[in-house]
């Protein structure tokens, strides 16, 4: 609405503005399709692969615990049953239950290493959004520096022409107003004598 005033306003002055409206669809067009790093990067961060992974590492994690925690129960029972005496009947439970015990308490800490990867690769990811998103912000202001120029140029150059007719009208005034005041003194003069 500013830009269709600015540009009758000069008209009606006597100035015409050079720039074409396909110039303009062509700028808005190529700032629109400029914006993009931030989705490619979210469009290549395969969801499906990651959950994937993830539970597959997990299944490791609770297979890993429980088959040892199994391995050592069967462990008992076979030996329990191999054995001759009671005392080594108590003394292979015992081994196995602290077999068992470290295969339990180690949970914890396969458990905690699995969070900590998974916050290490969604960190990943975001530090990667984040950059992309920078460097779309970055291209974006830059490219909306370059319409700005693009658009301003012809209002820039009109209100230049304007401006340098002003000065040449302020010249010519100056100059009249020197005529006038010569005249002036003249005309004193003339009286006086």
């Amino acid at each position: 609405m500013e830009g269709n005033y600015t540009k009758n306003h000069l008209k009606n002055d006597g100035l015409q503005l050079t720039i074409q409206p396909s110039q303009i669809h062509l700028e808005t067009h190529y700032l629109a399709k400029q914006v993009d790093l931030s989705m490619r990067v979210t469009e290549n961060f395969s969801a499906r692969v990651t959950s994937k992974l993830f539970e597959k590492q997990i299944r490791e994690v609770f297979l890993g615990t429980f088959g040892r925690l199994g391995a050592a129960n069967l462990s008992a029972s076979l030996l329990t049953s191999v054995l001759p005496t009671t005392l080594e009947d108590l003394l292979v439970l015992g081994l196995c239950t602290a077999g068992g015990f470290v295969a339990i308490s180690t949970f914890p800490a396969r458990r905690q290493a699995m969070v900590d990867q998974v916050n290490r690769i969604a960190d990943g990811l975001a530090g990667e959004v984040e950059e992309a998103m920078q460097k779309d912000l970055m291209e974006t202001v830059g490219n909306l520096e370059n319409f700005v120029k693009t658009i301003g140029k012809p209002y820039q150059d009109a209100a230049q022409k304007r401006l340098g007719k002003l000065l040449d009208l302020q010249e010519e005034l100056s100059n009249v107003d020197k005529k006038h005041r010569t005249l002036r003194i003249e005309i004193q003069n003339v009286h006086v004598s």
